[in-house]
């Protein structure tokens, strides 16, 4: 009976308790209604209608609604209408017009961002009073695109191919044709161009012709008319803007030629009197002074036409420069071999004056002359102290000369006297032997004859009278024996001849010749030499005034560098997208992929623990009011992602052309929602955070590939946290920029809410994986993460050891930016603070906590 009694008790407080709840779950019970979107985004023509409609849907089959609601387009508020009545159970369903821009509007595309807000709570009465006092917000967003039609399209991609080549030629042409105007502007009057200018004028035409093309197509291109610029591009020909560019070109080089031809023939032309004046001591030397004046009035004449520009092209003035030149030249290798000659001849002529002083004796007399001197110092040198050195060793020598020359003079007459003396004696020696011949040989008679031959070696009178003496005797002898036969007392022996007729012959004795004196020798220069000396040494030219004549350069002016382009540019058609109020340039292509202002961001839900009711949708709605809140932010609601979300909704990038924030509420429970956030069924038993992880993959994928980012920004809730952190340790951190977790049991929930989670709300799978020391927990906790994603933690604190579901410690991460938020407990479970952590009003600090890490 007791034991009866004790189970009837039991049930009597169960049955209790769940009435408690059941009339605080009936107190604030969370509406739930869905909203349909007929199209997330279409694409138009310019100016095109599209009906686009949102279905609120009422569930409820006890409460009806009132529903105020709002259609922003572009950040303006396009409809806005108040108490709209929804039937339990009903839906109501709103139509709008809406058209593409025209193009002078929208520009050539773009996007017009809407998003439809509606808020609704219950109506309720006497019978509904408790039931029915409710109320949340839904949001949608439609995104409507519009551009050009295909043939446009076709026409723009050619025109886009060709016109900037066009328009880039003709830039380079227009800078082209200010630098050569500029140039010929700074251009003196000395230097000829009127050739240059001419061909200036002709391409300076032919530009501005392609100029006045080019603005009619351009006219036509920025004015959206892609067809009316086809068309003209079409009939226009500018395939010779190329060869006129180079034209333009080669202009400018050549008029820099020109200025290097006129500086060169300035150069020569000034080089001309220089040179020239250099040879006037050898023009005076050789007397060439008229060939000096003739040369000079060329130049003269040739510096003046020069200076004027009278000339009638740079042809002429360098024949008659050439001509100058060769005549310049011509005289000074006249000069400079006159000059070699003279030099050579004075040389030569100073040696040979100076061996004929060696042959007179004086060989100590050395004069020494350098060629390679010029010929003013070689003539100084020689005239003035050489010549005069020579000169002064010839006057030397002749005194010299003229003394011997005496004493030679004297000692002669003496000489000759004797020899006067001993020719007398010779002659009649001669005559005494020629007797003494006939004598011998008339009578046949030889004798010892050698007495009356003397061999006259050296002859002297003394000799000469002895040997008279010798051959007087022997005549004196011949003559006796012949008139007395017997005569021997003689000291000559006689014989007679055995052969008749041989007779003695006797040579006359030669006279000595008398001595003469060499003449008089006077010593005196060459007459070449001395014919150089009178020419050179004794100049008297006259002066000649130097060719003064200087004809000045021209410095080749630096053209000007076009600032401001007269040519009407391209405009550049950029897609418009709009939203919240302004326009700007669309986010196109990968352009704002790694724009970190503009990542989304998901709002990941979690579990509802202990919550005024656990009926699966209100996970979802926990986000609406910090949707709200964000939206005020200027971040846009865009809807919901669910794991059976169709790719094909949304085309790729759609929602990141306008380059804003958008905030999507994610759910990983599959099959609990539909498309429309609505509640269809219960969450599975036996599902774990793991296979979460996987299902957010998919919609983190999905979000990347609608807004064509490359990372999000997950804020999630409560079980949401680990949810996040589990998809990152599975698929790594690469796609997530910021982790930021509210109320997330990092370490585990408290044991009261482990104690009535399975059995008031959620699957036993997620609620044992939540427990502090379940193996799911052991496992992420165990490892630090890496990568780039920051992490941050916002805890409650206030309501026991935390906000009545999980411990402030129990949020805490070591790697991540924890704070923390003072609340109190609420609720008949003291839980809900828990879940009131995500309202703005309620608290605060969490939301602008939120804001400060988002911008961070």
């Amino acid at each position: 009976m007791k034991k009866r009694v004790v189970l009837v008790t039991v049930f009597l407080s169960l049955l209790l308790f769940f009435l408690v709840v059941f009339v605080a779950d009936l107190a604030t019970y969370q509406l739930s209604f869905g909203l349909q979107l007929s199209a997330q985004s279409v694409n138009l023509q310019h100016g095109k209608p599209v009906n686009v409609s949102f279905t609120m849907i009422n569930p409820d089959v006890f409460c009806s609604l009132s529903c105020n609601y709002s259609l922003y387009g572009a950040g303006i508020i396009v409809d806005a209408q108040e108490s709209k009545i929804i039937d339990s159970n009903s839906n109501l369903t709103i139509t709008y017009s809406l058209a593409a821009p025209s193009k002078e509007a929208g520009g050539i595309s773009g996007q017009n961002f809407y998003w439809f807000s509606a808020s609704c709570e219950e109506r309720n009465n006497v019978l509904t009073s408790i039931i029915c006092s409710n109320s949340n917000s839904q949001g949608a967003t439609f995104t409507l695109n519009y551009d050009i039609s295909s043939e446009e399209k076709t026409n723009k991609t050619y025109l886009d191919a060709n016109l900037p080549l066009v328009n880039t030629n003709l830039g380079l042409l227009e800078k082209e044709i200010y630098n050569l105007q500029s140039r010929f502007n700074k251009t003196p009057q000395t230097v000829l161009v009127n050739d240059l200018k001419d061909r200036f004028t002709q391409i300076n035409n032919e530009f501005n012709n392609y100029t006045l093309e080019q603005k009619e197509i351009t006219d036509y291109y920025n004015s959206l008319d892609f067809f009316g610029a086809y068309n003209l591009y079409s009939q226009y020909d500018f395939s010779g803007l190329q060869s006129l560019l180079l034209n333009a070109s080669n202009l400018d080089q050549d008029l820099t030629g020109r200025f290097d031809l006129h500086n060169n023939l300035t150069r020569e032309i000034n080089s001309f009197s220089p040179n020239l004046n250099s040879l006037i001591p050898l023009i005076k030397v050789f007397s060439l002074q008229t060939t000096f004046t003739a040369i000079d009035y060329n130049i003269q004449e040739v510096s003046s036409e020069f200076s004027s520009a009278s000339f009638q092209n740079y042809s002429d003035v360098e024949l008659t420069a050439n001509a100058i030149a060769s005549e310049i030249s011509d005289l000074n290798q006249t000069l400079r071999l006159k000059e070699t000659n003279l030099k050579k001849d004075f040389i030569n002529q100073v040696n040979n004056e100076t061996n004929k002083l060696c042959n007179y004796g004086d060989c100590n007399t050395s004069i020494s002359l350098n060629e390679n001197t010029s010929i003013i110092d070689f003539l100084n040198l020689t005239c003035t102290v050489q010549v005069p050195a020579l000169s002064n060793e010839f006057q030397k020598t002749n005194l010299q000369l003229k003394g011997q020359y005496s004493f030679e003079i004297n000692m002669t007459a003496g000489d000759n006297q004797v020899i006067g003396v001993e020719n007398y004696l010779i002659g009649k020696l001669n005559s005494i032997r020629q007797y003494v011949y006939q004598l011998l040989n008339n009578d046949s008679y030889q004798t010892d004859v050698s007495y009356c031959d003397p061999n006259l070696v050296n002859v002297s009178i003394t000799e000469l009278n002895q040997t008279i003496s010798n051959c007087t005797r022997l005549q004196n002898d011949i003559i006796l024996q012949i008139s007395n036969p017997d005569f021997s007392d003689g000291p000559i022996n006689f014989t007679k001849k055995t052969v008749p007729g041989s007779v003695l012959n006797y040579s006359d004795i030669h006279l000595l010749n008398l001595e003469t004196v060499p003449p008089l020798v006077n010593l005196t220069f060459e007459n070449n030499f001395q014919e150089n000396i009178n020419n050179y040494c004794y100049l008297n030219a006259s002066d000649l005034t130097p060719s003064n004549s200087s004809v000045s350069g021209a410095v080749s002016p630096q053209g000007e560098v076009l600032v401001n382009s007269s040519l009407i540019q391209l405009a550049q058609h950029q897609s418009q997208c709009c939203v919240f109020g302004s326009c700007k340039p669309c986010c196109e292509g990968d352009s704002c992929q790694n724009d970190v202002t503009s990542y989304p961001i998901i709002l990941l839900h979690g579990h509802a623990f202990f919550e005024s009711s656990n009926v699966p949708a209100y996970p979802l709605d926990d986000f609406n009011s910090i949707t709200g809140a964000l939206q005020s932010d200027g971040i846009i609601p865009a809807g919901i992602l669910t794991p059976s979300t169709d790719i094909r909704g949304v085309p790729e990038g759609d929602w990141g052309k306008a380059g804003v924030p958008l905030s999507v509420k994610v759910t990983y429970y599959y099959g609990v929602y539909d498309e429309n956030g609505k509640s269809i069924a219960q969450p599975s038993e036996n599902e774990s955070i793991e296979t979460y992880a996987k299902r957010l993959k998919d919609s983190i994928d999905l979000l990347k590939y609608r807004t064509n980012r490359s990372q999000v920004i997950i804020i999630a809730h409560s079980m949401g946290g680990l949810v996040a952190r589990e998809y990152i340790r599975e698929f790594g951190s690469d796609s997530v920029y910021k982790l930021i977790m509210i109320a997330t049991p990092n370490n585990g929930i408290t044991s009261n809410a482990a104690q009535f989670c399975n059995l008031l709300s959620g699957t036993a799978a997620e609620c044992n994986e939540m427990e502090g020391n379940s193996t799911f927990l052991q496992t992420l906790n165990s490892q630090t993460p890496v990568g780039n994603t920051s992490y941050y933690t916002i805890a409650g604190t206030g309501c026991g050891g935390g906000d009545g579901v999980v411990d402030s410690n129990n949020v805490y991460l070591y790697y991540g930016t924890n704070y923390l938020v003072p609340g109190k407990c609420a609720g008949v479970l003291n839980t809900d603070m828990h879940t009131q952590l995500l309202d703005p009003k309620t608290y605060p600090l969490v939301f602008s906590t939120l804001l400060r890490i988002l911008k961070q």
